[in-house]
């Protein structure tokens, strides 16, 4: 796969760091689906992306046009498999706990399309502590 063969991205988890990594891949062009485990923290998600545009734009980074644009590519949801259906790359930022991790991974392997590229938002963790029971591999991309 190349870079431009990326159109849908999902980010699994919308907490800290995923609602974040999320608006910016809607910024730069990507339809994304942003997952967590109830409404309230998507809701809180969007409010946090909501208050990081208005300082964007106050400080000129970038144009209502371009918050428009994104957040029309922006979407979200609870249900797991709604969010990575049709992803081309999934990025998981939930919590830094191994087991948490692993069955996320495991999930993510049973649901997300082959082609699908799998990546980690981990800060404190190696890879090999949760991927385990992800059977596709970089090699086999």
């Amino acid at each position: 796969m190349q870079l431009e063969d990326i159109k849908k991205v999902g980010v699994i988890g919308a907490g800290i760091m995923g609602h974040g990594i999320g608006f910016t891949f809607a910024l730069n062009g990507y339809k994304v689906m942003l997952h967590d485990v109830n409404e309230k923290i998507l809701s809180k998600a969007m409010n946090n992306v909501k208050m990081a545009i208005k300082i964007f734009v106050d400080g000129g980074l970038i144009s209502p046009d371009m918050v428009e644009a994104a957040l029309s590519r922006l979407a979200t949801t609870t249900d797991l498999e709604k969010a990575v259906k049709d992803a081309d790359f999934i990025t998981e930022a939930v919590v830094e706990n191994a087991e948490v991790k692993t069955r996320v991974f495991h999930d993510l392997d049973v649901l997300c399309p082959k082609h699908t590229i799998l990546a980690s938002n981990t800060s404190a963790l190696l890879p090999k502590e949760f991927d385990s029971q992800c059977r596709r591999k970089g090699d086999e991309l």
